[in-house]
This record gives C-alpha cells, sequence and structure tokens, in this order.
C-alpha cells in the first residue's frame, strides 16, 4: 500500500453530537484505543471509530516561548524531584 493511501478522515456535522474517523493510520488508532474508543468496523483493513464532537480541535500547533519553556522545564524538575525523592548532585566541573 502506497502512503498516500494511509490515512485518516474526520466526519462530523452540525446536527449530531457525534464524529466520525475512519484511519489507516496506526499511531492514530493506538491514541483512539488508549482514550477507550473501540473499533467498529473489524473486518476491513482500516479501523472506524465513533467519539463525541467536543474531542475534534482545530487549529495551529502552539507556540512556547524560550521563557515558558525555561518555566516548564523547572516545573518539571522541581515535580521529579518531589516525586522520587533528592535531586541529583551535580557534576564538579572540569575547572575547579
Amino acid at each position: 500500500m502506497k502512503r498516500i493511501e494511509i490515512e485518516t478522515i474526520i466526519t462530523y456535522n452540525l446536527g449530531e453530537d457525534k464524529a466520525y474517523i475512519v484511519t489507516r493510520i496506526k499511531s492514530d488508532q493506538t491514541k483512539l484505543e488508549k482514550l477507550g474508543f473501540k473499533d467498529k468496523n473489524i473486518t476491513s483493513d482500516y479501523n472506524d471509530y465513533e467519539i463525541p464532537k467536543e474531542f475534534i480541535k482545530i487549529g495551529p500547533k502552539r507556540k512556547v516561548s524560550d521563557k515558558q519553556r525555561k518555566l516548564a522545564s523547572e516545573r518539571m524538575k522541581s515535580i521529579n524531584d518531589t516525586k522520587y525523592g533528592q535531586p541529583k548532585a551535580k557534576k564538579p566541573s572540569k575547572n575547579t
């Protein structure tokens, strides 16, 4: 099968609260199944899902500034230190 034939199609309308997803992309299938959605089509080479329309979001990828990235990194380090005990000791630099 050509890569252009491996696709995901999302369909929804104003009259229903559900969206319909047909996909042959394994990563999309895995994400949907981890969210608890079951394949409705067990007889074909593609998977067919029915999900709440609220799960569909159309928008640009979030842009993160260097300052936001640094703050998030510090938060995660703090969380990991709390969760896993003492922070790792810093390695002595070769200059000292």
